[in-house]
């Protein structure tokens, strides 16, 4: 059995008593969205906990170094906070 990113995705988006439990948070995140488009690419989940934003990137292979600059490729993103993300959302 296959397993895609979407479906995790869509396990996380649900259930964010899990997602606190598997990024060891004491209180559940807010989803603010999915597939955001970033000029790095596109983010596959942004939460807020407190007052930290949080970009989950999901990978449903083995590791590739190019997985890291795709990350740190997020933290390039122009001068907008992340609000510009959860306002380019609704």
């Amino acid at each position: 059995m296959e397993i895609r990113e979407t479906q995790i995705e869509d396990i996380l988006a649900n259930f964010s008593a899990l997602t606190q439990k598997i990024l060891a948070l004491d209180d559940e995140p807010r989803l603010v969205g999915r597939q955001l488009i970033i000029p790095s690419g596109r983010l596959d989940m942004l939460y807020v906990h407190k007052t930290e934003y949080l970009l989950l990137e999901l990978k449903v292979t083995s590791f590739q170094k190019k997985f890291v600059q795709q990350v740190l490729d997020y933290k390039k993103r122009p001068a907008q906070s992340p609000n510009h993300w959860e306002a380019s959302q609704r």
